[in-house]
């Protein structure tokens, strides 16, 4: 696949399943719809927490580079791995009470909703902008 599939691919995928994702959890939690509706700088803090709950992309694929024990369980080096961002977004260590939509979450630059590290959407910001502007 050429690079500008890759753009064109990742950059609409992921920002369509994001707003789709943000209108379908503001839908089911009306007391947040209606505190963003009230007041607009929630949707930023909104967003984050959308990606967070239920990003658009919930798994990558890596190769382990080296021999590495996660949670007891070894995985030895050059070994395909699937990684669960959705997994990862509700670590009660990380997110208490993870399994709540809370748009007053301070998850920016925590969450995996764009991935993390070298594997990070470089679409991201995009993808968040577009977001916001279309709620």
């Amino acid at each position: 696949m050429n690079f500008a599939n890759v753009m064109f691919d990742g950059g609409h995928i992921s920002t369509t399943m994001t707003v789709v994702n943000a209108v379908d959890l503001l839908d089911l939690n009306p007391k947040a719809q209606a505190e963003v509706r009230a007041d607009r700088s929630l949707i930023g803090p909104a967003v984050e927490e959308v990606l967070r709950h239920r990003p658009p992309i919930t798994t990558g694929l890596r190769a382990s580079t080296r021999e590495v024990e996660v949670a007891g369980v070894t995985i030895p080096a050059h070994q395909h791995v699937a990684a669960s961002f959705c997994s990862a977004n509700r670590d009660e260590r990380q997110f208490p009470d993870a399994e709540a939509f809370d748009i007053h979450r301070n998850s920016e630059g925590r969450n995996f909703g764009f991935g993390f590290g070298t594997h990070h959407c470089i679409g991201n910001a995009l993808g968040r902008l577009e977001t916001c502007l279309v709620l």
